[in-house]
């Protein structure tokens, strides 16, 4: 039947689809650790500094497999941190070329085989993100050369993903932000951040108004999520 009525927004930090990238070492997987009841999906070491629960995905078949096991409940888990997603679609990319015989996804005409990947990757994290999980990916940041219409150079920050899936993924998820460095000019010190917002010099956006930066931290992050929710419902204080 159709709708009587609108729709009302719903605040649930945990049920968002973050995607988070950045330099190596500054503190993504230790900002995605705070979460509350979040399970990593690692791809790669790097998490032998944190105490977190975490699942070990070597290939494709696994990553399904525990995406499966985690629709089927009976566990306390919310968010599903992919450290990293870059590894991923990596995983999804050699999974569908032998599955097809294939070497490289170029192998078939047409850019079919890239389209085999992307359908693929798609539908396992888009089947899973119906059940009502949050999902967090963390890529690794890449400068992209870029030129203005007067031929000046340029460079943009942006996920190491390729640019096909990026564009997939950046289109999908609630928010996209870049891990980076600020200088405090009060306390004199480089303080890690989040950006939120979209400029020249970096890739992000949010569904949400969100502050810009914020504090790489779970605190602050949820606060500034707060904020820019009663901010679009029109009230002031902490969510009900």
């Amino acid at each position: 039947m159709l709708p009587t009525s609108r729709s009302k927004p719903k605040a649930d930090l945990s049920k968002e689809k973050i995607l988070l990238y950045g330099r190596p070492k500054i503190g993504k997987s230790t900002f995605a650790s705070q979460w509350p009841d979040s399970l990593f999906l690692a791809t790669e070491p790097g998490l032998a500094y944190l105490e977190v629960y975490q699942v070990a995905i070597t290939d494709w078949s696994e990553f399904v497999e525990t995406c499966t096991e985690l629709v089927q409940g009976n566990h306390p888990f919310k968010t599903v941190v992919v450290d990293t997603i870059d590894n991923a679609y990596r995983f999804c990319n050699d999974y569908v070329c032998s599955k097809y015989g294939i070497k490289q996804p170029s192998d078939l005409p047409f850019g079919k085989g890239f389209a085999l990947v992307n359908n693929e990757f798609m539908r396992i994290l888009q089947r899973f993100a119906s059940y009502g999980y949050g999902m967090i990916f963390l890529s690794h940041g890449k400068d992209k050369e870029m030129k203005t219409k007067a031929g000046d150079k340029y460079y943009i920050s942006m996920p190491s993903l390729t640019d096909g899936v990026q564009k997939l993924v950046a289109g999908w998820v609630d928010i996209i932000a870049m891990a980076d460095l600020e200088f405090d000019e009060k306390t004199q010190e480089i303080r890690r951040v989040i950006r939120t917002k979209t400029a020249r010099e970096y890739v992000a956006g949010s569904r949400l108004e969100l502050d810009d930066p914020i504090a790489l931290d779970y605190g602050a992050f949820s606060e500034a999520y707060a904020k820019a929710f009663n901010k679009l419902e029109g009230r002031d204080g902490d969510l009900q």
